[in-house]
């Protein structure tokens, strides 16, 4: 379970597959829901208020095995357990709205030490 110590998604909690130094976090303007764009292809919906956070330094993992019926398994997987802060540095609007440009800059602000060595 991934949980947001502070900011604006202070109290949030999402189940997350990947875990980046710098997280963008949403929220969707009309319903107020909040999501992470973990996924390198993920993208903000125009509808959404971006928010950037620093991940803390305990990671761990844990498994999640739903059974729902006739041997569905949705949801079933492993999982991350991390804490974020938020950024102090937050981007521009257009740094976080593209893939290419959130990453220049992830990659540009993102603290040195990185020991999972994972891509912004």
């Amino acid at each position: 379970m991934i949980t947001f110590i502070d900011g604006p998604a202070i109290g949030q909690r999402l189940m997350l597959k990947r875990i980046p130094i710098l997280l963008r976090v949403v929220q969707n303007s009309q319903s107020g829901e909040w999501d992470a764009l973990d996924q390198l292809a993920d993208k903000p919906r125009h509808d959404e208020k971006v928010h950037v956070y620093l991940r803390g330094d305990e990671v761990s993992m844990y498994h999640v095995l739903c059974r729902r019926g006739a041997g569905s398994r949705s949801g079933t997987g492993w999982y991350y357990k991390a804490s974020y802060r938020l950024f102090e540095t937050q981007p521009d609007a257009a740094d976080v709205r593209t893939n290419d440009r959130w990453q220049a800059w992830a990659k540009a602000n993102a603290p040195v030490s990185n020991p999972r060595n994972e891509k912004p």
